[in-house]
């Protein structure tokens, strides 16, 4: 879900992305809208404007209880609060930011 060892923002939009379309409950251009995707047809851009409201509504909740619908009746092996860390590469490294760190020096 990311670049190299690292999470990043494109790795969640890509697995959602992903996910949505092999669902196959989402219309495309739905998913599109979500992701803010522009339309690339210069044409079709210029007349086709729907939003997708009630779909893409429909699609978050979908998207929201897919982990819980996942597990359910799945044995669940809890990990230590130290190995989900690492294995979201968060264990921080002296003299380098959290990711929280990151996001407040972005918005100072």
């Amino acid at each position: 879900m990311g670049s190299k060892d690292r999470v990043v923002g494109h790795g969640f939009r890509a697995t959602a992305s992903t996910t949505l379309n092999e669902s196959g409950h989402f219309q495309v251009d739905a998913i599109e809208r979500q992701l803010a995707h522009p339309e690339r047809k210069r044409i079709r851009a210029a007349y086709h404007r729907a939003e997708y409201v009630a779909e893409r509504r429909e699609m978050m909740q979908w998207r929201a209880d897919l982990p819980t619908a996942m597990t359910a009746g799945a044995q669940v092996i809890p990990l230590p609060p130290t190995s989900v860390r690492a294995a979201l590469g968060l264990i921080l490294r002296p003299g380098h930011m959290g990711i929280a760190q990151q996001s407040a020096a972005v918005f100072r």
